[in-house]
Formats: structure tokens, sequence, C-alpha cells
């Protein structure tokens, strides 16, 4: 349960940022696999679920084939911590700030 809810928060918390300030309160159950795109915005968010690696989402705003886009910044949250990174390619990113909690 403790993963629907962070995978909900980071929808909700991107709904918010792209609606200027409005704050959006739909909560949306995702599970390992899904991927949500959010309405009107270029950002994807995806769950993932990589043993043993804990489950995380991870968003970051897409290319128009769907994947990161190059040079853009990409965020991982999980129940141990968050990792804030820029893609230098699609497959290949940075990190550039993580936090363990």
């Amino acid at each position: 349960m403790k993963k629907l809810v962070i995978a909900g928060i980071a929808v909700v918390a991107l709904a918010a940022s792209a609606t200027a300030g409005a704050l959006v309160t739909r909560i949306v159950s995702v599970a390992p696999g899904d991927i949500v795109s959010v309405r009107g915005t270029r950002v994807i968010c995806t769950v993932v679920n990589k043993k043993p690696n804990p489950t995380f989402v991870t968003c970051y705003k897409a290319a128009a084939n769907g994947g990161p886009r190059p040079t853009s910044y990409g965020v991982a949250v999980s129940m141990s911590g968050i990792v804030v990174s820029q893609y230098r390619t699609q497959k290949q990113f940075k990190t550039v700030f993580q936090r363990r909690h």
C-alpha cells in the first residue's frame, strides 16, 4: 500500500505543478509496469520494480518517441529515498542529487 501511496503522491505533485499552482487532489493507483502521462505536459511517470531494489516511481520529460528527452532531468522516488538525474541520452544519465530517508 505504501508503494501505491508514493506513486499517487508523485503523480499528484507533478499534476499540481503542471497546472501552475492549482491543487489537483485526484489520486491514481498504479502498479509496477504502469505508465502515467500528465495531461497537458510531456511528463511521463513509470512504476519500476527491479529486484532486489525497492519499487520506485520515475518521472521525466518525454521526447517524441516517449523516452526521456536528452539534457532534461528526471526524478525517481522510492520508500528509501529520491534521486534526481540529468539524461545525457535516452539510456544514459548522470545523478545530480540523491537523498536517502
